[in-house]
């Protein structure tokens, strides 16, 4: 018996160490903490999206708002509709900026975007209703990827909301993957990416459909759903799963994809966990972390930070220790 016992505990030693030989340690070093003005209150952010010139839009879905700043986190604009859609109820879910100037915002409250100057003017909505989103990017040309809520196709459709394309996705689990919406496409070099909520898998096609193939995700830090679950009355624990949260751009081949890891609850610290996959979808590095990462800018992650009272004492007095929550701003290196 005790014999056995020593096996096996020689086994799992020799498994975690080849797991970990073949993954690079990374860590998070900070560089810069970002104050975002307190012109304009700020409850949350929902999404965050960088520019070149390192602006910020963040989306704000508690206050129903979308605010740009400046890379020092100093106010720009709140996003309006009076000016080319007066009284229109302003829902934001999404707002990404366009890669050649502009920005786009996708309303929660109808299938609709609505697109801005790069100053934050309002210009116009786009002409048509666009599929109920739960993903959303924008290629270089313009045209908008949207990967819809409870549907297995990825709508193609160009600045004024016409649709020009569309094709199934590989996903042998339907039912897990859409309890909740995430940002889960991505466009990276005429490729797209897509990471569902609990799958196990990240898929990878071309802007015109074809399949290039899956990379497996799974690591032994994250509980995943189990692929054979078909019922949603089987899926009832939701939350003691790991949920992807998205993916990102990381240099010109690698992509980030990240997890709230809720089957860790009493270790704050290892609450979120980042994974690192080179341009072939292969894992370079795993971290398990409490930072919240928002988004990805020139190699840097951006993440959530909130504002402590004392700070808020210092930044805005008269906020009654409620200032905005704020950017922290780390290089993700080796170690």
């Amino acid at each position: 018996m005790r014999t056995i016992i020593l096996l096996l505990l020689f086994l799992v030693l020799t498994s975690s160490c080849k797991e970990n030989s073949q993954i690079d340690s990374y860590n998070f070093v900070l560089k810069r903490r970002i104050i975002l003005d307190q012109k304009e209150n700020l409850a949350s952010i929902q999404s965050l999206d960088i520019n070149e010139k390192g602006e910020l839009l963040v989306t704000d879905q508690t206050l129903k708002q979308v605010i740009l700043y400046k890379d020092d986190g100093s106010l720009i604009k709140k996003l309006s509709m009076q000016d080319c859609d007066p009284g229109f109820q302003f829902d934001p879910f999404n707002a990404k900026f366009h890669p050649k100037g502009g920005i786009f915002v996708l309303h929660a409250n109808t299938p609709l975007g609505t697109w801005f100057k790069a100053d934050g003017t309002c210009v116009m909505k786009t002409s048509r209703t666009l599929s109920v989103v739960m993903g959303i990017d924008i290629g270089e040309n313009g045209d908008i990827y949207a990967y819809g809520k409870g549907l297995k196709r990825i709508q193609i459709y160009d600045s004024l909301g016409a649709k020009k394309n569309a094709f199934d996705i590989e996903d042998n689990f339907p039912l897990a993957n859409r309890h909740i919406a995430t940002n889960s496409i991505r466009y990276v070099k005429d490729n797209m990416y897509i990471s569902l909520p609990f799958s196990s898998n990240m898929l990878k096609y071309t802007i015109t459909g074809q399949f290039l193939g899956s990379s497996n995700i799974q690591h032994s830090s994250l509980r995943m759903a189990r692929s054979d679950l078909k019922n949603k009355d089987d899926f009832s624990p939701i939350f003691q799963l790991s949920l992807s949260l998205g993916s990102h751009k990381f240099g010109n081949n690698a992509l980030l994809t990240f997890f709230n890891s809720f089957n860790v609850k009493r270790k704050p610290e290892a609450r979120y966990s980042v994974m690192l996959l080179d341009e072939n979808g292969n894992q370079k590095s795993f971290v398990s972390t409490s930072i919240l990462v928002l988004a990805t800018h020139n190699d840097q992650l951006y993440a959530f930070r909130e504002t402590t009272k004392q700070e808020s004492d210092k930044i805005c007095p008269k906020c009654g220790g409620m200032a905005n929550p704020g950017l922290a701003v780390y290089d993700f290196k080796h170690k």
